[in-house]
């Protein structure tokens, strides 16, 4: 039995940046309420209020159908419980930079 391959992931630059804006969307409970009701129009009023030009320019689209269709089945609680391990992942150092332009870095 051989060691696993590991898995690389494609240079989703513009996936990776909706996704940023996604989990700063969902971190609190107004936010999440928001994206569980409409979540491509409670992501674009969300995003035009953020202060990173690269991050208002994030298109929700750009999400991959099978992740975006995934987010948005999840219920508030999980979208809550992401959010809460995002956080502690942050908080531990363990995150991903989206660099522009270039391919994403783990720290």
């Amino acid at each position: 039995m051989g060691i696993p391959k590991r898995a690389f992931p494609k240079r989703q630059i513009p996936a990776a940046r909706a996704l940023e804006v996604l989990t700063l969307l969902i971190a609190t409970p107004r936010g999440r309420k928001a994206y569980k009701a409409n979540p491509e129009q409670a992501f674009n009023k969300f995003k035009a209020t953020l202060e990173d030009p690269k991050l208002q320019e994030a298109v929700y689209g750009r999400i991959p159908d099978n992740s975006r269709h995934a987010l948005e089945a999840l219920s508030v609680y999980e979208l809550q419980l992401w959010s809460d391990l995002d956080k502690t992942f942050v908080a531990d150092g363990l995150f991903v930079e989206v660099p522009s332009p270039g391919s994403l870095h783990w720290n």
